[in-house]
């Protein structure tokens, strides 16, 4: 989203007032890698993506039979929700994907962890009332921003799932972020799917409430994953390695969880 671009969510629920908002809202802002590590990050990802002898295709069926069982237990929210005209947001006690510990493990050279950053944040939300909006499960940190700062100060990060929506991925992302600026990156085909990259930057009126941040999505159409941090926009390609080598560990983690979710105290 965006699909795995995730939207920010509503604001009552964007989190504390001391860090930047879980990606629902995302940011920028990082030192800029030589131009040469640059070339080398988009040379290494375009390899990965085209070679013949790489992953086999994704199968997504047992991913979407867990997003199914989500989505049975989050009725009564969406209902909820759309009585409202507010977005979805449900926070939930454990992180549905991955530990984004082992996430960060896998980040290349040249993006860098969030120092010191808040405990990490797990939600389910949807960007509009929609009945057909797409239910993402996200993992989301943000950098603790101190007094003074603002949460466009900091940085954040996280791991997006979802259903894919029934419109196309860009569509689908240009229609969550009222507000920001989109820039889109290359989409590139892989493994049974293809990776849509793209910035977003909050807009003036915004920017001392969310971060920029870019993300690179693996989308079909059943699904979408994702992974988003804060770095700068020519930094894009590092972001899409990043996301190259954790689908598996994502994929692995969602089925793990069996559709199982326990919402927060």
């Amino acid at each position: 989203m965006a699909s795995a671009v995730p939207p920010p969510p509503p604001p009552s629920a964007a989190g504390t007032s001391t860090g930047p908002k879980p990606r629902s809202g995302r940011r920028w802002l990082v030192p800029v890698l030589v131009v040469a590590a640059v070339v080398v990050a988009a040379v290494v990802v375009a390899v990965v993506l085209s070679g013949d002898d790489g992953p086999a295709a994704i199968d997504t069926a047992p991913i979407v039979e867990v997003l199914d069982d989500v989505d049975a237990a989050l009725d009564d929210d969406r209902d909820t929700a759309a009585d409202s005209d507010q977005g979805m947001y449900v926070e939930l006690s454990t992180c549905p994907s991955v530990d984004l510990d082992d996430a960060w493990n896998l980040a290349p050279e040249g993006i860098e962890p969030i120092e010191d950053p808040q405990d990490p944040v797990a939600f389910a939300s949807t960007v509009t009332d929609d009945a057909d909006e797409p239910i993402l499960l996200q993992c989301s940190q943000a950098t603790e921003v101190g007094d003074g700062e603002s949460a466009g100060d900091g940085r954040i990060s996280g791991t997006v799932v979802g259903h894919a929506s029934e419109r196309s991925h860009r569509s689908y992302v240009s229609s969550s972020f009222d507000g920001f600026d989109i820039d889109f990156g290359d989409t590139t085909e892989h493994r049974g799917g293809e990776i849509v990259t793209y910035c977003v930057a909050p807009e003036r009126d915004l920017a001392d409430d969310f971060a920029p941040f870019c993300e690179a999505d693996w989308v079909n159409e059943e699904v979408q994953i994702g992974v988003y941090v804060t770095v700068d926009p020519d930094d894009l390609p590092l972001v899409q390695e990043w996301l190259v080598a954790s689908l598996d560990v994502i994929v692995d983690g969602v089925i793990a969880s069996g559709g199982e979710i326990e919402r927060a105290d």
